[in-house]
């Protein structure tokens, strides 16, 4: 437990010295993020497993040394300009109103599964949780849709956060955006959140409340979207709502209804968000073999033409307890799962991501293309939801990455300009 202690301490110091050396609210909201975690850590070990934990120095300090160089880079993000053409802005509103039109359909649908369920029994709703893992199983397809909403759906649903940075980009040059244009985005953007709710999917609430959150400190100085009182008002209820849809997916999720409470949901919630740290430190440390690249890279190991699973279900039957000497449900923080493959090359491998990230920017002085921000934008989501896992260590998340920057290449290529060339 005094480890954990130590793990307390080094995030607070992390934050104060972030407060007293950086204005930027980006690096602000990681280390805070981070420091309220170690201390849910701590929770979880004294009151979950009842103090019982055992572990030495070395995993502690290998994970903050990974942690700190991932970090290093992050401090220098700032945007202070956006290079785009009117160009890019013009395709881009084309785009929002083509990907709106397309989500009409799907978020009713997706609307009404969610009001009639969420409005039911408790075990109603539990069977919303079992069914999406059936889905990833394949063992049963996704049954509250039509045809052409499903289909319309599986087009759309993968560009969500791609959009959502296209909006911030386009913010920051055109102030007016159409009303018919942001009515349009609002359906695209309430049916994934629909959709993730229609799954009981904690995980996807809270990318989508966190990159919500990234992107508006990002942005926040250079970004000349009106935004009026009444916005603000929106917003704020916004992130109230999600927040409180987390707690109650928890809080459903925990069991037998009768049973819920307080106490039981904090747990919960503790291990959602302070297991990764623990579960590194105690199991994944002393992992008996390397997963091959199977955990974080199975996308690219397909690519090249190598074995490895498309299905993470099937991945983790495969690599279970026995033969890897840990629980592959669990949570291991982003740095755990790519010990899982690399093992202790994973500081050298974080070191080479780290440093290719830092030259990328450095020389660019704020003034970034929309290929940099895009990148920029990967490289937080890492680590702002890497309390539980690396973000896109699924085959289809990977590849939903690679579709979607490739897709805000081409964009940027087609409306690229001369004066914009870097």
């Amino acid at each position: 437990m005094s480890y954990l202690i130590f793990q307390i301490c080094f995030f607070f110091i992390l934050l104060i010295w972030v407060f007293k050396t950086h204005k930027s609210g980006v690096v602000k909201f990681v280390i805070i993020e981070w420091t309220i975690c170690s201390c849910i850590s701590y929770a979880y070990a004294y009151f979950y497993l009842l103090g019982q934990v055992s572990f030495n120095y070395l995993p502690v300090v290998y994970w903050d040394l990974c942690y700190l160089i991932y970090l290093f880079p992050v401090l220098g993000v700032n945007i202070a300009e956006v290079k785009v053409s009117e160009k890019f802005v013009s395709y881009s509103l084309v785009i929002f109103t083509i990907i709106g039109i397309l989500a009409i359909i799907p978020f009713f649908e997706n609307l009404s599964y969610v009001v009639k369920n969420y409005s039911s029994q408790h075990d109603t709703v539990m069977e919303m949780y079992q069914n999406k893992m059936d889905v990833y199983n394949k063992k049963q397809l996704i049954s509250w849709m039509s045809p052409l909403g499903l289909f319309l759906h599986n087009i759309i649903f993968k560009f969500t956060y791609a959009v959502l940075l296209l909006f911030f980009i386009v913010s920051t040059k055109k102030p007016n955006i159409p009303k018919t244009t942001l009515v349009l985005l609002f359906c695209f953007f309430a049916n994934s959140l629909c959709f993730i709710l229609c799954q009981s999917g904690r995980g996807g609430i809270v990318e989508f409340l966190f990159t919500s959150t990234i992107f508006l400190l990002l942005f926040r100085k250079i970004i000349i979207l009106r935004i009026s009182k009444s916005f603000l008002i929106a917003a704020f209820t916004g992130v109230i709502g999600i927040f409180s849809a987390i707690v109650i997916l928890t809080l459903i999720r925990t069991g037998d209804s009768e049973s819920n409470d307080f106490t039981t949901t904090w747990l919960s919630l503790s291990l959602y968000l302070g297991e990764g740290q623990v579960n590194f430190f105690q199991d994944m440390w002393d992992c008996k073999v390397s997963a091959q690249g199977d955990y974080c890279f199975s996308y690219i190991k397909n690519l090249l033409g190598l074995d490895t699973f498309t299905n993470y279900l099937e991945r983790r039957e495969y690599w279970n307890y026995q033969r890897v000497g840990y629980d592959p449900v669990r949570f291991y923080t982003f740095i755990g799962s790519f010990f899982a493959d690399l093992k202790y090359f994973t500081i050298v491998f974080i070191s080479i991501i780290s440093f290719l990230f830092l030259k990328m920017i450095q020389k660019k002085h704020g003034i970034l293309n929309p290929l940099l921000i895009y990148s920029v934008y990967i490289y937080l989501v890492i680590i702002i939801m890497g309390f539980s896992i690396f973000n896109y260590m699924t085959y289809n998340k990977f590849r939903e990455l690679v579709i979607c920057f490739l897709s805000f290449f081409v964009l940027y290529l087609v409306t690229k300009e001369k004066k914009y060339e870097t």
